[in-house]
């Protein structure tokens, strides 16, 4: 909230504008599933759910709306719906007949976008009639930022002197604003993709791409977030893995060594998930609550490999 210059303040504070629960399960399980002389396996299960809901802003706030790094706002947050929700525009397809992007406006009607260089974009409703403009105005509170579900699956194996640890990590029952496809359809001169070879041609091509117009930046999403470039972000990822070997006694005596370990391990080496990006769990906006869930140009986990020796003398 804003300042007074005169309290010698910075010219804005944070502020606590509203409240908010989260209602939900976490549960463990532990287990040493095989014990034997040379074997042994022990897991460790966890199980998260939880539902977020804003419940009140502050007196003469209705909605708080984020947006990621300047370029586009798809986060609202607002009273009976998850912190951070998306915020988008809806569709309804691609016409057939004209291969024209279809909208749907503030009032649920039907708007058929039509891209002309010369007087700008034209809007029109299906009988032709001049339609008002659609926008980021004619968003709608689309879908939960908020994993539903969280939770880790580890695993120890002990044979002889090796040892293999894994652990998979998981999260669903969230949304993804994948924003870097946006950018890839867009039809002015950095389209990337070859999502533009499905585009309509012709009268009764059934497809989600419209007909291609150089400079249109509407269609797809650059202009103002669309509901087509959301996703569902679940995902199971093998978060690590380590293989390891110890060196027998036998052999470190002679050393004049106590102990040597030596390892080779991973970090995000598989993922599981129909999410299209890189990574699901990256955030362009870091770890914010009320502008989470984006992906715009963003980097995923990096897949790192290391081998190691540990000596104890």
């Amino acid at each position: 909230v804003p300042a007074p210059p005169s309290a010698g303040m910075p010219s804005s504070v944070p502020t606590n504008v509203g409240t908010m629960y989260n209602r939900g399960i976490e549960m463990a399980v532990n287990a040493q599933v095989i014990r034997k002389k040379n074997f042994s396996w022990s897991s460790s299960f966890n199980f998260n759910f939880n539902e977020n809901e804003v419940t009140s802003l502050a007196p003469g706030l209705n909605r708080v709306l984020s947006s990621t790094s300047g370029l586009e706002t798809v986060n609202i947050t607002v009273p009976g719906s998850p912190v951070g929700s998306l915020f988008v525009t809806r569709t309804n397809g691609v016409d057939p007949a004209t291969g024209r992007r279809i909208f749907i406006n503030s009032q649920g009607r039907q708007v058929f976008y039509q891209f002309r260089a010369a007087s700008g974009f034209n809007f029109e409703y299906a009988d032709g009639t001049r339609a008002p403009n659609v926008s980021s105005a004619d968003a709608v509170v689309y879908k939960n930022t908020n994993p539903r579900f969280v939770g880790g699956w580890d695993n120890t194996f002990n044979f002889g002197n090796f040892s293999l640890n894994t652990l998979f990590t998981y999260q669903a029952g969230f949304y993804v604003y994948w924003g870097t496809y946006a950018g890839l359809r867009d039809q002015r001169f950095w389209n990337n993709s070859t999502d533009v070879l499905r585009r309509w041609q012709k009268p009764g091509d059934q497809t989600d791409m419209p007909k291609a117009y150089f400079g249109d930046n509407v269609s797809n999403g650059s202009a103002f977030p669309l509901d087509v470039n959301v996703f569902k972000g679940d995902f199971i990822k093998l978060r690590t893995a380590q293989l390891s070997y110890n060196l027998p006694q036998s052999v470190l005596g002679k050393a004049k060594i106590s102990s040597a370990r030596f390892y080779v391990s991973g970090n995000n080496l598989l993922i599981l998930t129909k999410y299209p990006g890189p990574d699901p769990e990256v955030s362009s906006n870091g770890t914010g609550s009320t502008n989470q869930g984006v992906d715009r140009n963003s980097v995923g986990n990096a897949r790192t490999i290391t081998l190691g020796v540990n000596i104890g003398f």
